[in-house]
C-alpha cells in the first residue's frame, strides 16, 4: 500500500510562489493599508488564486501564511486595533477557512463557464473573509472595539458593519477583477 503524499511537488511549488507574493505584498505596504482604524487588505489575493488554481488544500495553506503576516504585522508594526488581531482565532483562522470555501463555491457554480465561476467565487470568498473577522471581532472584542475607537458601545455593531461595508467590498471588487484574468490563465497554462 503507497501512502498519500500530503502535497504534490507542484503543489508545493505554487505554495512557495504565493507564500513569496504574500510577504512581498506585506512587506512593501501594498497587502495591508492602513484606512481608518483598521487595514484594507489585497494579501488574500495570492490565497484565491491557490484555491481556485490548485483546490483547497493549497488555498488553506497560503491563507495560513496570510494569517501568519498579519499577526506578525500586528505584533510589529500595531495600530489601535492590533490587539485584537495578536489573537490567531482572528488573525489566522479566518484566513485559513476562506479560500476553502471560496473553491467550494467554485465548485458549486459549475454549471457557469470559468470567468463568471472565478469572479464570483473571489468576490463571495472575500465577503466571507470579511464576514468572519469582523464577526470575531463583534463577539469577542466588542467592548475592545467600542474603547478603543471611543464609540458608544451600543453602536459597536453598527461601527463593525460600517468597517465591514466600506473596506470589504472594495476588496471583493478588487478580488474578482485581479484574481480572474490571473487564475484563468494560470489554469490554462497548467490545463485544468
Amino acid at each position: 500500500m503507497t501512502e498519500k503524499k500530503k502535497f504534490t511537488l507542484r503543489e508545493l511549488t505554487v505554495i512557495g510562489l504565493l507564500a513569496a507574493v504574500t510577504l512581498m505584498l506585506g512587506l512593501s505596504g501594498y497587502g495591508l493599508i492602513p484606512i481608518g482604524p483598521i487595514n484594507v487588505t489585497t494579501l488574500h489575493v495570492p490565497t484565491l488564486i491557490g484555491a481556485l488554481v490548485e483546490g483547497p488544500k493549497v488555498g488553506a495553506f497560503v491563507g495560513f501564511i496570510f494569517g501568519v503576516y498579519s499577526f506578525w504585522q500586528n505584533m510589529t508594526a500595531p495600530n489601535i486595533l492590533s490587539p485584537v488581531f495578536i489573537n490567531p482565532i482572528v488573525s489566522v483562522l479566518p484566513r485559513i477557512i476562506f479560500p476553502v470555501i471560496a473553491f467550494g463555491i467554485y465548485k458549486s457554480l459549475s454549471m457557469l463557464s470559468q470567468g463568471p465561476r472565478i469572479i464570483i467565487s473571489a468576490f463571495m470568498g472575500t465577503v466571507l473573509h470579511t464576514v468572519m473577522v469582523m464577526t470575531l471581532i463583534y463577539v469577542m472584542y466588542a467592548d475592545f472595539f467600542a474603547n478603543a475607537l471611543k464609540i458608544d458601545h451600543n453602536s459597536v455593531g453598527i461601527g463593525i458593519l460600517t468597517i465591514a461595508v466600506t473596506h470589504g467590498i472594495p476588496e471583493a471588487i478588487f478580488a474578482g477583477v485581479i484574481v480572474t484574468p490571473i487564475v484563468l490563465a494560470l489554469r490554462k497554462a497548467l490545463k485544468k
